[in-house]
């Protein structure tokens, strides 16, 4: 039996400011409160536990707030040409593990070194850090358009779910640091008006 109260409260607000009718920044912010509640009851033939017995009633409650902002430039050359960059921050909330049993489980956690007790009952939240650097432009008497832009994503404190073997029960546990990096480009060309011709990498 189990029992699961995920609550969230939030509030964002976004501002925009043109200078020089050319040159546009925005600006947005988030703040969230994240409440979660878990409760379960794990007994019986499966967990090899009674209902009174210790670790059968697995609690976790935990409270997170969160501030992801977001910034962006863009500058428009034409009415048809711009170049924009960004960076925003993203949030993934905190949650509980059930219960494992050590006998049901023992060969599983013998192979990942750790007992029942090293499972963590809670994981914290992770976030990332999206940067991009772009540009949009209409070319050759408006019959080409162009749009390219690069990105680097940086992911903090990953929650990596793991399956144990032998018992199939899985949790969820924080681990380090990862980077992506890479871009993107897109083209169309109108040589004559029934015709379009189309380029997406990656």
């Amino acid at each position: 039996e189990a029992r699961l109260k995920d609550t969230e409260t939030a509030v964002y607000g976004e501002a925009n400011y043109t200078i020089l009718n050319r040159l546009k920044a925005t600006v947005g912010l988030r703040y969230s409160i994240l409440g979660l509640t878990y409760d379960q009851l794990n007994y019986g033939v499966f967990s090899s536990r009674y209902p009174n017995a210790p670790g059968a009633l697995s609690s976790v409650q935990s409270t997170d707030r969160p501030v992801t902002p977001k910034f962006g430039l863009t500058y428009n050359f034409t009415d048809n040409d711009l170049i924009y960059g960004s960076a925003t921050k993203g949030f993934r909330a905190g949650g509980g593990n059930a219960q494992v049993t050590q006998s049901v489980c023992q060969t599983g956690l013998d192979q990942f070194g750790i007992t029942a007790n090293d499972v963590p009952k809670a994981f914290k939240p992770d976030t990332v850090w999206s940067y991009e650097v772009g540009g949009k432009f209409r070319m050759l008497d408006n019959k080409m358009q162009l749009n390219g832009a690069i990105y680097q994503i940086d992911w903090t404190g990953i929650q990596a779910t793991l399956t144990i073997p032998g018992c199939g029960l899985t949790f969820v546990q924080n681990g380090g640091r990862a980077q992506s990096r890479g871009f993107d480009l897109q083209a169309q060309y109108r040589p004559i008006s029934p015709l379009n011709l189309g380029l997406n990498l990656s």
